[in-house]
């Protein structure tokens, strides 16, 4: 160890792979008992002829590197820089007749190709094993790409981490805190969020926050498809930037490395400025876990919002508190100082639920532009399940619910016997935009609100809402081309049925009785009183008909078959029922 100009020192590295050998090996084993152990039930189990192509095995082991690589780099990068957190240690490295940018390369190095090695090894296996069935070299290569990218972003995590802190528990924390801290601030506010503000009842994160949370954002972007017979990867920008990061942070940590104090080895933090955002981090996150186990397992009331303030102001204190005693490693945290800084982070805390009850960020009122968007937007009224309609109709209805707020129910409120509105955007980034709304009464005929009347509008324009059976009514269904309904009857809010066939939950329609309903539910289609196909479990939908025939101009056609779902306000549809003997109990 003479030279003090080079940037790594392959006698140091040894002596890490020497000292560390079991981790190595550990790593080689596991990966080759996972990823092979997957590889060959899958090659077991393949048959040529169910896949489009063989490389599509392969597909399936993309999230192992995602899932894998996210403890094994904070173990690597713990093990080579364990001389940080240990002040014999550090006073022996810094005693080398070397440079600290050397024996920051060193170890780094060390550790990142302690974990890359195994890794391509069990590949290379795999290749041989997989290469007979007709998988490409390629969707390995692919695969190793995918690997390198993540434990590049996670390493760049761990080793920063490590530097930042001046023990091991400090940068464990620091670690898992980078990853799930944004996260779960973003999401446990849009939660609470969604009992508060019309429109929030849909909850995803936005696409900032998946972006900073790499494990969320590595996942959004690892599939891959086929496109003459070559694997394809969705977004291989992504892999690169998050790859790049990860770089970025490595010698963002070299140059933080040099400017560490040796003095500070054994603090939670290894630098006085970080001791501040810890805290308020550390509380923050401390407080949304709370409040969300409470919400979990709590009560109706404790969900009221002067409850949830009431709660809020508690957990902020103690997490405040118990941040404090962990950065500074002692229960003497009771200053008036301290007393001061966690009443200013309760209150702050306290306000920014105020303000989002407030809907200060214009939540509620904001109506994407169709820039950005995919062509086609989801509509679900009452969970009807997925309607895909033009995205300038979404626009229009999501539009007309802004105008008419007032029309909106709050969202804590009863919401079994109400109608609801769900709206889902699709970004052109894969990211969805979700709202949805809760109306009194809104699918009622009698109904002549605005939002009502720009459902129909927009619903009665696309034929993808209604049955196949309505669809241009081109196959209606006759004497000669019915072959059989089904009248199956829902259940209440109290698991009764609405329809009691004999203590039977269903019942064979005759062909007159088919062909009448087939009548009643048309009238009630050009009334407006049918909006969607709706769902069979919804609570409007009180029944069932399940009809079943073949094209008139087409004996020898495959049969067709359609299901409607009869709604409180199909009163057409309801009187012949109710003449036939079928009258619902509501």
């Amino acid at each position: 160890m003479k030279c003090k100009t080079s940037f790594f020192n392959p006698t140091l590295s040894r002596n890490l792979l020497r000292r560390y050998w079991p981790f190595g090996l550990g790593s080689l084993i596991l990966w080759l008992l996972l990823f092979l152990t997957i590889l060959q039930s899958s090659l077991s189990g393949f048959r040529s002829e169910l896949w489009d192509n063989a490389d599509r095995i392969i597909y399936q082991m993309a999230d192992i590197p995602l899932v894998c690589f996210l403890p094994a780099a904070f173990i690597g990068a713990a093990l080579c820089l364990r001389h940080l957190h240990n002040r014999t240690e550090l006073q022996f490295f810094l005693g080398l007749p070397l440079k600290r940018r050397c024996v920051y390369l060193t170890a780094v190095l060390t550790g990142f190709f302690s974990l890359l090695i195994p890794f391509f090894v069990t590949l290379l296996v795999g290749a041989f094993m997989a290469v007979p069935y007709g998988i490409s070299l390629l969707s390995f290569l692919a695969l190793a790409g995918i690997g390198t990218a993540q434990l590049t972003i996670y390493y760049g995590m761990a080793v920063l981490s490590c530097v930042l802190a001046g023990n091991l528990v400090g940068s464990l924390l620091l670690y898992l805190g980078a990853h799930g801290f944004l996260s779960l601030m973003v999401h446990g506010f849009m939660q609470l969020a969604a009992f508060y503000i019309k429109g929030m009842e849909g909850v995803a994160l936005p696409a900032f926050a998946h972006w900073l949370t790499p494990m969320s954002g590595l996942a959004t972007c690892i599939e891959f498809h086929v496109e003459n017979s070559v694997p394809v990867l969705q977004n291989t920008t992504a892999l690169v930037i998050y790859g790049l990061v990860g770089l970025v942070l490595l010698v963002l940590g070299e140059l933080l490395y040099q400017r560490r104090q040796a003095e500070n080895t054994g603090n939670t933090l290894a630098f006085w400025w970080l001791h501040g955002p810890a805290k308020i981090f550390g509380a923050s996150a401390i407080t949304m876990c709370a409040l969300m186990l409470v919400w979990l397992f709590g009560s109706e009331d404790i969900r009221s919002f002067p409850a949830t303030l009431i709660l809020v102001a508690v957990f902020s204190l103690l997490g405040w508190f118990a941040a404090d005693m962990i950065v500074r490693k002692t229960l003497r945290v009771f200053g008036k100082r301290s007393l001061l800084y966690c009443a200013s982070f309760a209150l702050a805390a306290v306000l920014v639920l105020v303000g989002i009850r407030a809907d200060i960020p214009g939540v509620a009122t904001h109506v994407p532009s169709v820039g950005g968007l995919e062509p086609e937007a989801e509509v679900n009224v009452n969970f009807d399940g997925s309607t895909l309609l033009p995205t300038e109709d979404v626009i229009l209805l999501h539009q007309t619910i802004v105008d008419n707020l007032d029309l909106v129910a709050e969202p804590s409120a009863d919401t079994y016997d109400m109608d609801r509105i769900y709206i889902c955007y699709t970004r052109t980034d894969g990211m969805a935009v979700e709202r949805g709304y809760y109306f009194e009464e809104l699918l009622n005929p009698d109904s002549d609100n605005p939002v009502t009347q720009v459902l129909r509008e927009i619903t009665g324009k696309n034929d993808s809402v209604y049955p196949l059976l309505f669809v241009g009514r081109d196959n209606p269904i006759t004497e000669e081309t019915f072959i059989s309904a089904v009248l199956n009857s829902a259940q209440d809010g109290r698991g009764n049925l609405y329809f009691d066939f004999r203590e039977e939950d269903n019942v064979r329609l005759t062909p007159e009785q088919a062909l009448t309903l087939y009548d009643a539910i048309l009238e009630d289609l050009d009334a407006g009183r049918i909006l969607t196909n709706g769902y069979y479990g919804d609570h409007n939908t009180l029944a069932e008909i399940s009809f079943n025939w073949f094209s008139y101009d087409q004996p020898g056609s495959p049969t067709l078959n359609s299901t409607v779902c009869v709604n409180r306000y199909m009163t057409s549809t309801l009187k012949a029922l109710g003449d036939m003997g079928y009258t619902p109990n509501y």
